[in-house]
């Protein structure tokens, strides 16, 4: 009888053991799930600025596109324009050689 005592007690412990090891499994599984969740959310935070200005960026990237197309067809006429004049001087300087 007092094995089967010994031996139900010693059971008992290790139900005891496990049953705390499940409970600091549980805190931590608990703790961890809440320090993911404050990542998560901080992450979702910094989305959300990037989307806002993202969303204030768009027209100003539209605007500073349009104005480099003014800009690049302002130079080409401006670059055919001095190579015209190149052109004329050169004609003008070989006639009064002669």
């Amino acid at each position: 009888m007092e094995k089967e005592n010994g031996a139900f007690s010693k059971l008992q412990y290790k139900v005891e053991d496990l049953q705390c090891d499940l409970e600091k499994f549980e805190n931590e599984t608990k703790i961890n799930l809440q320090e993911h969740t404050k990542r998560m959310n901080k992450i979702q935070s910094k989305i959300d600025d990037v989307e806002k200005d993202v969303i204030v960026l768009i027209p100003k990237m539209d605007n500073a596109i349009e104005q480099m197309k003014e800009l690049t067809s302002t130079i080409k006429k401006a670059s055919f324009s001095l190579i015209t004049i190149g052109i004329g001087f050169i004609m003008w300087y070989i006639q009064s050689i002669k």
